[in-house]
Parts: structure tokens; C-alpha cells; sequence
């Protein structure tokens, strides 16, 4: 995300999500490398093995034991990984709605301003979407404006610092 640009609270939120959700990638970078330590493991006792088919008992029950293992982690972590993104997606929801509800409200009144017959706010997209007529695209322009206007007022100002 370029820092640069953009409506500032919006930042403000994928920042706050990033921080509310690194546990979660901690914990899925942790099954990661435990995933990483047994494939690992397995591919060294089957070079110790010298490619024998047969290596014996002990290393077969091992080989065994490590697969398993393994394959467990494997289904954890896939596991992890949905229930993550899936809590992602519904704070990320929570957390840009009323936004996305006041960035309709405003780019009406941007349109007005501005004159613009065909400027319409998509909210069946989760993220929110500016529809534009294609010959003119003030994206730039209304985001320029909503930093200037909306954010500028004293109590968006207290707002943003809580």
C-alpha cells in the first residue's frame, strides 16, 4: 500500500488490522517451520536409508511416524489458514463499513460540487468501489477532497487520535 496516497483512514485501518491480526501469521509462520523441520526429517532418514526399499523396521516405523506427523500439521495449518482469512475478511467488514457508508455520503456531495451526473459508490463489493464514467476519472480528485474536507474538521481530528 503506498502511504502516499489514498484516503488516510483507510490506512489507518489495514494498519490497525495487520496489528490485530500478526498472532494469527505468527502462529501460521510457527506451523510453517514445523512443517519445514519434519519434511526435513524425513527426506534425512531416507538419504540415512541409502534409497533401500527396505531399510528396516525401526526406520520404517519412523519414516511412518514423521509422515504422520506431517500430514497433520499440514491439515492444522490449513486449518489456521481459513479461519484466518475468514476473520480477516469479517473485521475487515466491520471495520471499513462505516467508512465506506461516509465515503458514499461524501462523493454525492463531491459529484454535486463538482458536477458530475455518473459517480456512484459500489458497496456490494466488500472492499467499496468508485464507479466512474470512464472518460473521467477523479479518483485522485475525490480522494484529495475527502482528506481535505472530511478529515479537516475538528472532530474527525480528535476521532482519528483515539
Amino acid at each position: 500500500m503506498d502511504e502516499t496516497t489514498g484516503i488516510r483512514q483507510f490506512r489507518s485501518i489495514y494498519t490497525q488490522l495487520e496489528t490485530e491480526m500478526q498472532p494469527r501469521v505468527d502462529e501460521l509462520r510457527k506451523i510453517q517451520q514445523q512443517l519445514q523441520k519434519v519434511q526435513d526429517e524425513i527426506v534425512a532418514t531416507q538419504k540415512d536409508c541409502g534409497g533401500i526399499i527396505d531399510c528396516g523396521r525401526s526406520t520404517s516405523d519412523r519414516l511412518d511416524k514423521l509422515v504422520a506427523s506431517g500430514q497433520a500439521l499440514q491439515k492444522e495449518f490449513e486449518i489456521k489458514q481459513r479461519e484466518a482469512q475468514n476473520a480477516y475478511m469479517t473485521r475487515l467488514k466491520a471495520l471499513t463499513s462505516p467508512l465506506n457508508a461516509q465515503i458514499a455520503t461524501e462523493l454525492v456531495k463531491f459529484a454535486q460540487i463538482h458536477g458530475y451526473s455518473d459517480i456512484r459508490f459500489d458497496l456490494r463489493n466488500d472492499e467499496g468501489c468508485v464507479v466512474l464514467d470512464p472518460i473521467d476519472d477523479v479518483t485522485r480528485a475525490f480522494i484529495d477532497y475527502y482528506n481535505a474536507t472530511v478529515l479537516a474538521t475538528p472532530e474527525r481530528k480528535l476521532a482519528d487520535r483515539k
